[in-house]
């Protein structure tokens, strides 16, 4: 059997529910991670559109498939083969390495190889693209290493929506303690942030990790409350009966 001619497709049952980990890695044991790379790219294009998924309830392969199994594979030939995408020209290439370094290796462990922390630390800093510089962020915000932390801090500021979106999604994941106060004040600033997107993952981190009556959280909640976006009114409602419910409650922590 030629080791690059790649097995059927997996069970119809992967359409249920995913594979445990390592199955899908399993699954491609005898196919060069050459391979798995290049019909990744092969379906770049349905990506992120719901085409990639509908392709997996027909028991077809689709992109996610072989993003599994290199994130399972997780040995030296999947490093080398993003670290060679993400040092190249082509944008759509370095969106695919980052994409397979972001969740390569069982969570909990990653960076797999030492050596990522200088890649991803060192494409920061020659990275021009804002859409390619949010991966590189989440790649980094993936690892819920302390190390990560202060870069994400760097980039609070950034003149991209995208890029500050990626900061407040990633903050608190690897802050030295959740209720660092650099956190607080970071995301209380994203949640009034210019863009409703930015506006709705720093409230959302704000209402599932840092709910509280402290002033700064409280006074934010009300302005929010009047958000121009409906998703953001709706997500500062949630949060405000949250607090309803919990008013008599004592506060961990307040100061």
């Amino acid at each position: 059997m030629r080791v690059d001619i790649l097995p059927p497709p997996p069970p119809q049952a992967w359409r249920n529910q995913p594979p445990r980990y390592g199955e899908t890695a399993r699954h491609f044991k005898h196919i060069p991670t050459r391979r798995l790379v290049a019909e990744l790219q092969k379906r770049w294009g349905d990506y992120p559109d719901e085409a990639a998924c509908k392709v997996r309830e027909r028991g077809e392969y689709s992109l996610t498939t072989f993003l599994v199994a290199l994130h399972e594979r997780a040995d030296r030939s999947v490093f080398n083969a993003a670290k060679a995408l993400v040092s190249s020209k082509n944008r759509r290439h370095r969106m695919q390495g980052f994409h397979i370094l972001r969740e390569m290796g069982k969570p909990g462990k990653r960076p797999v190889f030492p050596e990522t922390w200088d890649l991803l630390e060192n494409c920061l800093e020659e990275e021009k693209d804002p859409i390619v510089l949010h991966w590189i962020l989440g790649c980094l915000g993936w690892t819920c290493s302390e190390r990560a932390y202060p870069t994400l801090l760097k980039y609070l500021r950034h003149p991209n929506a995208w890029v500050r979106g990626k900061v407040a999604n990633n903050l608190l994941a690897c802050a030295p303690d959740i209720h660092d106060p650099r956190a607080l004040k970071a995301l209380l600033l994203l949640c009034n942030d210019k863009s409703s997107a930015v506006r709705w993952d720093a409230l959302y981190e704000v209402k599932e990790y840092l709910l509280s009556n402290r002033p700064g959280i409280h006074g934010m909640l009300v302005r929010r409350m009047k958000d121009p976006n409906p998703h953001v009114r709706k997500l500062a409602k949630e949060a405000i009966h949250q607090l309803s419910r919990r008013a008599r409650r004592p506060e961990p922590n307040a100061s």
